[in-house]
This record gives C-alpha cells, structure tokens and sequence, in this order.
C-alpha cells in the first residue's frame, strides 16, 4: 500500500497502523510527501507495517513481494529462538531443600544437641 496515496480506511487495514496513526499520516501527508523515516518520526510502528507499505514507491521491508515468505515471516517474528531443548525449569528451592523421591518438599529435620555437643553460645552469636 502507498502510504502517500491510500484512504483513511486504507490505512487502517494495514499491522501495524492504528487510528492515530492513520490520522498523523493523513495530516502530514497533506503538507508533504512522507518517507519511511517521517514515519518513525510520527511514531508509527513499522515492526509489522514495513511489510505492506511503500513510500514514494519505495519497498522498505527485508523481504521480497512473497505472500508466503512475509507469512513466515510474521508469524515466527515474536518467538524466542531456544538453543537447547532438553533445558530444565531452575528453582529456588533446589539450594535450601534437597528434593525428595516424591517430589513433596520437607523442611530438614532438627538436629538433637547431645551433651558431647560443644556449645559456643546460647543466643546465637558466635
């Protein structure tokens, strides 16, 4: 779509662009032709919108006129790229509770003072 030449509604079909967007660049195209970059500098985001825009007739997007390949590329834009499958979830409590057979965490059982015992203190201070 020409940014410099489509309709309100137009606009509005285009990701990316929403209704204030479509006003901005409706009030500034009426002043002067817009570029990509008038576009950044409205505020529009061109994430998603560079795919289906052209400004002064030029393409800015990184990927050919493919519907397939913009597709793809949409949809596995927003998805974090995993290096190692078999990772495993960390946990706070893997440190403090050793982790029993059946999965259920259990505070360490209290230590019984032995008359051997030496004690250095009953307050706790060292």
């Amino acid at each position: 779509v020409e940014i410099n030449k489509a309709s309100y509604d137009t606009l509005l079909r285009i990701p990316g662009i929403g209704v204030r967007s479509a006003r901005r660049i409706l009030i500034t195209r009426k002043v002067h032709s817009l570029t990509f970059e008038d576009l950044r500098k409205l505020g529009i985001v061109l994430k998603r919108a560079k795919y289906f825009i052209t400004c002064k007739g030029k393409y800015y997007g990184d990927v050919s006129f493919d519907e397939e390949k913009i597709r793809t590329r949409l949809l596995y834009m927003d998805k974090p790229k995993v290096e190692n499958e078999t990772s495993e979830q960390l946990s706070f409590f893997d440190n403090i509770y050793p982790s029993s057979s059946n999965g259920i965490l259990l505070p360490e059982p209290k230590k019984i003072i032995m008359p051997t015992d030496t004690i250095t203190s009953l307050t706790g201070e060292f």
